[in-house]
């Protein structure tokens, strides 16, 4: 158009008129034609516009909008709204999102679309990460749980393993100290070894051996668990225990930069306290058992009155406090096309529920991820954290918390100014309680740096190089004081410093080629590993201060000082490859064997092989099967491999030498520092080696809305690392050997379900239900007479028997009248405890009474929204294993170290001629309550309500106005309710910690709390 008004301005003055005039005709027929495509154009040139939301309503922030089949598009804002213009009205306007089934609408003579996207229930795509690398769902061949951060975003907590608790199908996670940072348990799949460890390998963003005890839950985007050999091979000597992959957060595209912060505090205290007897009823009591033993009474009418009136000491609630936790967390993250990162901070404080014991952690981390070109990316990971824990272990028997249930009521907190001590020694000869939770204070300082930095190449189509390089530093100083005991002198007070420092350096190379040709799919991976870990650290003890006025600051003060250092260092290479071929949407098969090398094993046995194979068979996809509506999906898994564990100390194939105080003069009255010889080498030893099978079966109904997966499995575990003592003629002490074998069966069930989806309301649902069985198959050598293992008098591994049984008296009851001539024989008489006589010989003998080892485990969640409320209920249970109940033991039968009864359980239970009815022992001299007894294991077994949130979030509406992008306020509710028949404060916890022998004791442990929290999450 431009072109014809300069000829008609212009051309006059260079052609002819004849000329001009001809072609002004040609460009005027040219300007109308012009005139009529531009009206055209400008007739179906036209804007539309709409929204993108979800089923539930909510606005799809970043929904892609595009004309089928071109380039041509954009996206919706934060209301989720759009805007684009179009040409043409034959074309197809397809809608998408990441989680969402596609949407496609013909443009016809629409101008305005509503559009409502449903989630893709199916999640083929759905990448899953695997050892080394990740698939998509529809690819996995092995046996693998994903627990991703919206599974437990509504329980507000503090330690990661409270994440996977009841989430995940296989895996046993047991909160074995309610201390403030205390210990967790994890099992996944049974416990295979018998003295060494179970616990699954962590992976932290590529970091083999991590540790998840001080990652801040908020960075976490998902675990993946590995529980199936052909999954856990690619980790070879350490994948026995099954694997725990931790991926930390990171935007997954391109964000404005966003702002998030949280912050709650919850208020704990302990429910289900012990009926302890009150100051009255115990003098009462003590005088009685006086009496029925031909004694003075020890107190006086008078004094009983008093006590009467007073009610004396709850020594359990002068422990015992109202705990509180307090927790903030912000994170920053956002990006561009080249560069993506997440940086967040947090801290938490959690003041524990007995008195003079909390924990504390600082956290920052820093997640880059930057694209540098087309072939060329850079990722650096770092992460710092420091711990403070204070008198967070678990002291068991003769911790404070046992004590209390111990003493006497009768006793004052304090005395002339100083703690109270039992002078009549009517309670227990222990001490005094407040004493041992005030004045012997542990404190741990614990800091971790974590760093993880890539390089990925892309060399050709579909083959990259992936070169990672990790650090893990960790040093702990833990500096404990011990203050004399009420009426001793200052001189005993006791104090340590322990130093450790630990550092490992790990260095990947992944070389990893994909490929499809047409329907066949396939993948090829090598990777060279290698690590290394150095720890070194340091004792000092100090006995015999002038002052407690330093404490442990002064160790130069104490009379008695001593010292002593270590040094451990060792090293792992490891080659291994795994490739796998798919073909069509039916088969997959995959393959994996990797080659471990430790310093901690010689010669042949420093390297072995650890094979797996899998496969699987999805056959709703097969041409023969029926297209049944109700059926989405069906798919058979299969698998098969072999792992290890080397998780034994260094150097424990050497000859190891002691290092002690010897006598240098025949007087024996000079001690001087030598070295001695210790345990005897065994150059033969070698890995504990476990071989799994795997048969699973996944069902998808409904186009997606219910999905089911079962798995059997069968592991068995050999050459078990067992020390065995060897006489004095050999050299003594013991020597450790490969040496027996331990089996695990079960059966997983994992079922989710969307059970509603409206506008305003929906309800999903998750129920995983585990049951397993463990057995021990052999010990020692087939040919050795001795079946089984007495552990610490108390616990016994037996073939035939799972791990973790309690071994002790059966309780058979009371002596009764008319039994005098028996009882006799066994030196009791009627009233006194009875046990079994399992050969008839009048003497009692010990045996299997218990089990502390679960047979089934579920966990069952469900959330809930209508509108902007949303509400989660989180119900998990244990069945099939005991609890040895000591605490019970001490406060109703007395002992070697408690001298009364304390519970008011023993009212009226106690035998007598008058009651013969009673239940409990009656007073007698020739009774005995035998601590490992039956009497005293209990079941295990609970339903807990382990967490309820109710959360709201305020409108978008009102929020845009004000520049905020979301807020949510919530209430939670943890351990609201237990159902179970144990008696003590709760069957979860157990003395003895991480052990899977002695699993099930309680001893006094620190008692789990119920916990109200409320909180927000703000988004800008």
């Amino acid at each position: 158009m431009n072109y014809f008004f300069y000829i008609y301005e212009n051309g006059m003055n260079d052609i002819s008129f004849s000329k001009s005039l001809l072609g002004l005709r040609i460009l005027l027929i040219l300007f109308i034609f012009q005139l009529v495509v531009l009206n055209v154009v400008a007739q179906d040139k036209q804007t539309i516009n709409g929204t993108i939301k979800n089923e539930a309503g909510e606005n799809l922030i970043g929904a892609n909008i595009i004309i089928k089949g071109t380039s041509v598009g954009t996206i919706t804002d934060i209301n989720g709204q759009f805007s684009l213009e179009i040409e043409g009205r034959t074309d197809t306007l397809v809608f998408s999102y990441i989680g969402y089934l596609p949407v496609e609408v013909p443009l016809e003579n629409h101008t305005t679309f509503d559009i409502v996207l449903s989630e893709d229930l199916m999640g083929l795509e759905e990448v899953v990460v695997i050892g080394y690398g990740a698939v998509n769902k529809e690819d996995l061949t092995g046996s693998v749980s994903v627990v991703s951060s919206d599974d437990y975003m509504a329980q507000p907590m503090t330690r990661i393993q409270d994440g996977l608790m009841g989430r995940a199908a296989g895996v046993n996670v047991q909160r074995v100290n309610g201390a403030p940072g205390g210990e967790v348990k994890i099992r996944i799949r049974g416990a295979n070894s018998l003295n060494y460890s179970n616990d699954p390998l962590y992976v932290v963003d590529g970091f083999v051996g991590g540790d998840i005890n001080s990652l801040n839950p908020s960075d976490i985007e998902s675990m993946n668990v590995l529980k199936d050999a052909s999954a856990t091979a690619i980790y070879g000597s350490r994948g026995a225990n099954g694997v725990i992959i931790i991926t930390t957060k990171m935007p997954k595209k391109t964000d404005n930069f966003n702002i998030n912060f949280e912050t709650y505090y919850s208020e704990k205290k302990v429910v289900n306290l012990y009926d302890m007897l009150n100051a009255g009823e115990y003098a009462t009591l003590v005088n009685q058992k006086d009496v029925a033993l031909g004694r003075e009474p020890t107190f006086t009418d008078s004094q009983i009155a008093e006590y009467k009136r007073t009610g004396g000491t709850d020594w359990q609630n002068e422990v015992l406090q109202p705990g509180s936790v307090q927790n903030y967390e912000i994170n920053l993250s956002g990006g561009t096309d080249r560069v993506k990162y997440y940086v967040s901070g947090n801290f938490a404080d959690d003041k524990g529920v007995f008195i003079n014991t909390d924990w504390k952690r600082y956290s920052l981390r820093s997640n880059v991820s930057t694209k540098i070109n087309d072939w060329l990316d850079f990722d650096l990971k770092l992460y710092g954290t420091r711990e403070e824990k204070h008198n967070a272990g678990n002291k068991g028997f003769y911790g404070p918390l046992s004590i209390a249930c111990m003493w006497s009521p009768t006793y004052p907190v304090y005395t002339d100014g100083d703690y109270s001590i039992d002078t009549a020694v009517i309670g227990t000869v222990l001490w005094n309680p407040v004493w041992d939770a005030m004045e012997q204070n542990a404190y741990t300082y614990t800091n971790t740096f974590l760093s993880s930095a890539s390089v990925n190449l892309k060399l050709a189509k579909g083959l990259t190089f992936n070169i990672m390089g990790n650090a893990n530093l960790r040093s702990a100083n833990q500096n404990t004081f011990n203050r004399n005991q009420p009426g001793a002198d200052i001189s005993t007070a006791t104090a340590y410093i322990n130093d450790t420092y630990n550092i490992t350096w790990q260095n990947t190379n992944n070389l990893t080629y994909t490929n499809n040709f047409g329907e066949h799919r396939i993948t090829a991976m090598a990777v060279y590993e290698q690590q290394v870990t150095e720890q070194r650290g340091s004792n000092s003890t100090g006995k015999g201060f002038p002052t407690l006025a330093t404490g442990f600051n002064n160790l130069q003060l104490a009379a008695n000082q001593s010292i002593s250092s270590f040094f451990v260092k060792s090293s792992l290479q490891s080659f291994m490859g795994r490739a796998t071929y798919g073909y069509g949407s039916r088969y997959m098969l995959s393959a994996t064997l990797r080659r471990d090398g430790t310093s901690k094993f010689q010669g042949d046995n420093k390297y072995s092989l650890f094979p797996a194979f899998a496969g699987t068979w999805t056959i709703s996809e097969e041409s023969f099967m029926p297209d049944l509506d109700w059926l989405s999906r069906l798919k058979l898994r299969v698998g098969w491999g072999e792992t290890g564990n080397q998780a034994i100390p260094s150097y424990t194939t050497l000859q190891s030498m002691n290092t002690s105080s010897f006598i240098t003069t025949m007087d024996g009255s000079t001690l001087t520092p030598g070295i001695g010889p210790g345990d005897p080498a065994n150059p033969s030893l070698k890995w504990e080696t476990t071989t799994q099978s795997n048969y699973g079966l996944d069902l998808s109904f409904f186009e997606g809305r219910i999905n089911t997966s079962f798995d059997v499995y069968d592991k068995l575990t050999k050459d078990l690392l067992l020390s065995e003592s060897l006489p004095d003629f050999q050299g003594g002490g013991e020597v450790l050997k490969n040496v027996g074998k331990v089996e695990n069966k079960g059966l997983e069930i994992a079922i989710s379900a969307i059970l509603i989806t409206t506008t305003n309301f929906t309800w999903n649902s998750s129920l995983n239900i585990n049951f397993f069985k463990n057995k021990v198959l052999e010990l020692y050598d087939p040919e050795d007479p001795d079946e089984y293992i007495i552990m610490d008098a108390d616990f016994i591994i037996e073939e035939g028997k799972s791990i973790g049984s309690f071994y002790g008296f059966n309780f058979l009851g009371l002596w009764q009248i008319g039994e005098e001539e028996e009882a006799a024989k066994y030196g009791n008489v009627p009233g006194d405890a009875r046990y079994e006589d399992i050969d008839g010989d009048y003497v009692i003998d010990k045996v299997p009474i218990g089990n502390g080892t679960p047979t089934s485990t579920w966990g069952w969640n469900n959330s809930f929204t209508f509108k902007n409320f949303g509400l989660n209920i989180f119900i998990q249970g244990n069945h099939g294993n005991d609890v040895w109940n000591q605490g019970r033991y001490s406060r109703i039968a007395g002992g070697s170290n408690v001298l009364n009864a304390t519970s008011r359980e023993v009212l009226g239970n106690i035998w007598s001629v008058d009651n013969q009815s009673g239940t409990l022992p009656g007073f007698s001299s020739t009774s005995v309550t035998w601590r490992n007894s039956s009497l005293f294991v209990e079941s295990g077994a609970f339903i807990r309500l382990s967490n309820i949130a109710l959360s709201y979030d305020l409108p978008s509406d009102f929020l845009k106005k004000i520049n905020i992008r979301s807020l949510q306020c919530y209430v939670s509710a943890s351990n609201l309710l237990t159902i179970t028949d144990y008696s003590g404060y709760d069957p979860e916890i157990s003395s003895s910690g991480n052990s899977d022998i002695a699993a099930g004791l309680d001893a006094g442990a620190y008692p789990l709390s119920r916990a109200i929290t409320i909180g927000f999450r703000l988004g800008l």
